[in-house]
């Protein structure tokens, strides 16, 4: 390699070095696809933007940027399984330490609870204690997970867990998912605006016999004042109160 490029991959590898190994850092997306890390924002690429891969040459160089991607998107098993092959560097204590909590993140997705054997054996713990201990220590108190043991059940009851970085392989089923999901609101939607045209029909017809029936109200108190009018004029005129019985007095005098 030239010096340039030598210089550029040392730094890259510099870079890998100080993430995986810095104990707040949980989060590797930026500098694995951009070259970049998310207190500095300076590039360390090559001009051809193609993140830390692009200026990453040598075996050596290699094995460090799949440790990096190890640390994104993988687990402690991977690491395990993978001893032996050189594929990815050695792992000091502190970076075992901080894979362990980023393979305890990625069992508490989409569960609710832990059952402390599973986690003992995933992450190669040999006592309740230790597991314990991890947990409290690195885990909750650091707020990677938001939780509590059940030491009564012998589990971890799972509330919220901060998310990892989405893997290349993850993208496809997240976007079905996506596309699965817009299918289903856009039928909701139809169906609300059906649901809402139905209501505003049905609102219709109800002012519609509302008002049907104040005319027919209406008309017959209209017919109603009128026939009371009209008897009115027909009816026979009579005197004041009294005047008849007062006749007929006078003339049963006449009479006597």
């Amino acid at each position: 390699m030239a010096p340039v490029e030598e210089e550029e991959e040392a730094q890259a590898i510099e870079l890998i070095s100080q993430a995986i190994s810095e104990p707040t850092r949980f989060h590797f997306g930026s500098l694995l696809h951009n070259g970049v890390t998310d207190k500095d924002q300076h590039a360390t690429t090559s001009s051809s933007d193609g993140g830390l891969a692009s200026v990453i040459r040598s075996e050596e160089g290699t094995c460090w940027l799949q440790t990096l991607v190890l640390f994104a998107h993988g687990t402690w098993p991977d690491y395990v399984r993978a001893q032996g092959t050189n594929k990815y560097i050695t792992l000091d204590k502190n970076q075992e330490m901080k894979l362990k909590c980023l393979t305890l993140v990625s069992m508490c997705e989409n569960t609710k609870y832990l059952e402390y054997q599973e986690v003992m054996n995933v992450l190669d713990m040999h006592s309740v204690q230790e597991l314990e201990s991890f947990v409290v220590h690195q885990c909750i108190y650091t707020g990677l997970v938001e939780g509590r043991l059940d030491q009564q059940m012998g589990r971890i009851h799972v509330l919220s867990a901060i998310p990892r970085d989405v893997s290349p392989e993850k993208f496809e089923g997240m976007i079905q998912s996506l596309d699965v999901w817009l299918e289903q609101a856009g039928k909701v939607a139809y169906f609300l605006e059906e649901q809402a045209n139905n209501i505003d029909s049905a609102q219709e017809k109800r002012d519609s016999v509302q008002s049907y029936r104040k005319e027919k109200v209406q008309e017959a108190r209209e017919k109603v004042l009128a026939s009371v009018a009209e008897s009115k004029k027909l009816a026979p005129k009579q005197g004041p109160l009294g005047e008849r019985d007062v006749d007929e007095s006078r003339l049963s005098k006449r009479r006597k």
